[in-house]
């Protein structure tokens, strides 16, 4: 049984998949499992997911890192076919995907979770992190601010 990923505590199926799903491949995470009534601590080595494209782009960290502060404490990703998968996502539903949420982040007050699909914003459809930054940036910058 995984009980921790990087420190985070993995209480659901749910919570695992986000965790892992955040995780940049190639990176090791720390692992804290429950095997033969003992806690024991592994450090796999993040992998791509089976039938992900191993061309897939993939934004630098320091840009995915820009983008977060971007977008005040939201980590958001595509809704790929791996993830739909894992997380159960029928394929109608478009939009990006919520991997995290800072704690100190203002969209916490709007009800927004990890694992949330993101649809529009400022009911403006969107189909990427970058489509949906770049609406969340116009909204802030106007002088109508989002509902």
């Amino acid at each position: 049984m995984i009980l921790s990923v990087n420190g985070r505590v993995t209480g659901t199926k749910r919570d695992l998949l986000l965790t892992l799903a955040a995780l940049p491949i190639g990176q090791k995470a720390e692992l804290r499992v429950w095997r033969q009534n003992a806690e024991i601590v592994l450090w796999p080595v993040i992998g791509a997911m089976p039938g992900t494209p191993q061309n897939a782009p993939q934004a630098p960290r320091e840009i995915r890192a820009r983008s977060k502060a971007l977008i005040i404490g939201l980590n958001l990703a595509p809704l790929t076919a791996a993830r739909r998968e894992l997380l159960e996502i029928p394929p109608n539903l478009n939009g990006v995907i919520v991997l995290s949420i800072d704690d100190d982040s203002a969209f916490i007050g709007f009800g927004i979770r990890p694992g949330d699909v993101i649809q529009s914003v400022n009911q403006r459809r969107v189909n990427s992190p970058a489509e949906a930054i770049a609406t969340i940036r116009q909204a802030l910058a106007s002088e109508h601010k989002m509902c």
